[in-house]
């Protein structure tokens, strides 16, 4: 008795996980896939010194073990998409038994606000990624430098 209880509970088990995989696939397909680990991209200087900035796309194709496979920028400065991309191929996707492949496009927001307090980095589900960079201040000094004395010999 207590093994045909033991049967029907790993039974119930399975087909409950196989449930949640299957409701999982289905949530896919109506919303996206659902993300695990989501990472910000740094701002590279160049772009900083060259103050760009704007909305990086990527497109990405995401494998059944939740993996980014390939990652390409379809649209924003050129600038920072392989940046975007680089970043991209790190996020994290849910897991399903489905082995179609499954596609999202992510939005990376790039913005300077030098002396600013709205400097951040915030997620907006599901798939948007907003960075705003205060770059450091740059102070000039006049005559910072002690004076150059020379000692008569």
């Amino acid at each position: 008795m207590k093994t045909k209880l033991s049967q029907v509970g790993l039974i119930i088990l399975l087909v409950g996980s196989a449930t949640l995989l299957r409701s999982q696939s289905t949530m896919d397909r109506a919303i996206g896939p659902a993300v695990i680990t989501a990472i910000a991209p740094h701002y590279p200087a160049i772009a900083i010194s060259a103050q760009a900035g704007g909305k990086v796309e990527v497109e990405v194709a995401i494998d059944a073990s939740g993996k980014v496979t390939p990652a390409r920028g379809i649209s924003g400065p050129k600038l920072l998409q392989t940046i975007s991309e680089l970043t991209a191929k790190r996020w994290q996707f849910a897991v399903v038994d489905d082995p179609t492949e499954r596609k999202a496009t992510l939005t990376f927001t790039f913005a300077i606000a030098p002396h600013s307090d709205d400097a951040r980095i915030a997620f907006h589900p599901p798939y948007e990624v907003e960075l705003i960079y205060d770059p450091p201040q740059v102070v000039h000094m006049i005559n910072s430098d002690p004076p150059n004395v020379r000692k008569k010999h």
